[in-house]
């Protein structure tokens, strides 16, 4: 994003969530929190992204710089996924959400992806961010370890998974 004067920087994650979901079709759920009926302080954000047709918990950060956010970006990932597992009030829930933000349609597809089990649902993590200086993506090495730690649990819960870079200039930090 430029301003006037030709400065330019990188648009928040709040902005770049909003952008893409106007323009994937997507249901955005950034900050929205789901509670489970009965249980004490269980406020999650299921995802920033929810694609009901490709049944994906899309979930963003900006940076891969910083193990501590990272390993909590994965773990709030994972949380999310458990809670729906776990939980059958928490599909209610989500679509309760949904029905609020995109609508009874959007609801109504919500309904049918979670009935149908021909098909896995997918949790992606996307990580904006610069190539490190040989061009190719990377995170730390305790991050790595997180990350793998967050994917067993997430097959172990029948659950695909992905993780995606979106390529920054450095200069757009």
């Amino acid at each position: 994003i430029y301003d006037e004067h030709g400065t330019g920087q990188y648009q928040s994650e709040a902005s770049y969530n909003t952008e893409v979901a106007a323009a994937q079709g997507l249901v955005l759920l950034d900050t929205h929190l789901i509670t489970i009926p009965g249980i004490q302080r269980s406020g999650f954000e299921p995802c920033d992204l929810l694609d009901i047709e490709g049944k994906r918990f899309i979930h963003v950060k900006k940076s891969s710089r910083r193990s501590t956010v990272l390993s909590h970006f994965f773990k709030q990932a994972s949380n999310s996924a458990q809670q729906f597992s776990r939980f059958p009030a928490a599909w209610d829930q989500l679509i309760n959400l949904v029905t609020q933000i995109g609508g009874q349609q959007a609801a109504e597809h919500l309904r049918a992806a979670i009935e149908d089990d021909a098909r896995a649902w997918k949790v992606e993590l996307i990580i904006a961010d610069a190539p490190r200086a040989t061009g190719e993506f990377n995170i730390p090495f305790f991050s790595k370890i997180s990350l793998r730690d967050e994917v067993i649990s997430l097959h172990a819960m029948n659950y695909r998974v992905g993780l995606r870079f979106i390529g920054l200039e450095p200069d757009d930090f």
